[in-house]
């Protein structure tokens, strides 16, 4: 299986959003690549959205630290 995680930090909760019975809440967060070489600063840093369970999207606040783990089955 296939893993890498990603920290950043989360910058804004941007709202709820309602599909079905559930709320959907975004998150934006910034990731920073790894300096390499003559890798141009513009270059290292991402924004990124994220949707999450209203409930799980409480315990998270903006400039906190984060990690994003991805995995591949």
């Amino acid at each position: 299986m296939a893993r890498v995680t990603l920290s950043g930090k989360l910058t804004e909760l941007v709202g709820t959003r309602h599909w079905g019975k559930k709320g959907q809440c975004m998150i934006q967060v910034s990731l920073e690549r790894e300096p390499s070489g003559k890798t141009p600063i513009a270059d290292r840093y991402y924004c990124c959205g994220f949707y999450l369970g209203e409930e799980e999207a409480t315990a998270f606040r903006p400039g906190h630290p984060i990690k994003i783990t991805i995995e591949q089955d």
